[in-house]
């Protein structure tokens, strides 16, 4: 990720980001700053925490973009690939960074109304 870091927001930022993902303590001043000039600092711990408890069972899209230095494309896939068989889907969003749905309304939103209706379909044929 901090390589992502380097690529897109620059040197100083992927310090901020190093740093941070190595557990050590990181001013506020930098965190806001690493944040403002790139897309994402992280989840927070308690995330972290309830990702590891949730048990998802349901259709599930992945939408990630393509220059995403938090969940770069590869993590994405292990997440499709973590999820019980036949429920996950990922969606690339060419030049997006983590915040497909900003960084690339246009492609995003019609992928995910498509997924939810092709899902929706799916499930009221099964009833």
């Amino acid at each position: 990720m901090v390589e992502a870091y380097v690529r897109i927001a620059g040197d100083d930022v992927a310090d901020i980001a190093r740093r941070a993902y190595a557990g050590k303590k990181v001013a506020g001043e930098d965190s806001a700053g690493c944040s403002r000039r790139s897309v994402h600092t992280g989840p927070t711990r308690s995330a972290k925490r309830t990702l590891r408890r949730t048990h998802i069972d349901a259709p599930t899209l992945v939408s990630v973009g393509d220059a995403d230095p938090v969940t770069p494309v590869a993590a994405a896939e292990e997440i499709v690939r973590a999820l019980p068989d036949g429920i996950g889907e990922l969606d690339v969003v060419e030049g997006a960074g983590h915040f497909t749905w900003m960084d690339a309304p246009k492609r995003y939103w019609p992928a995910l109304l498509e997924f939810v209706e092709r899902v929706g379909a799916r499930e009221r044929t099964r009833v």
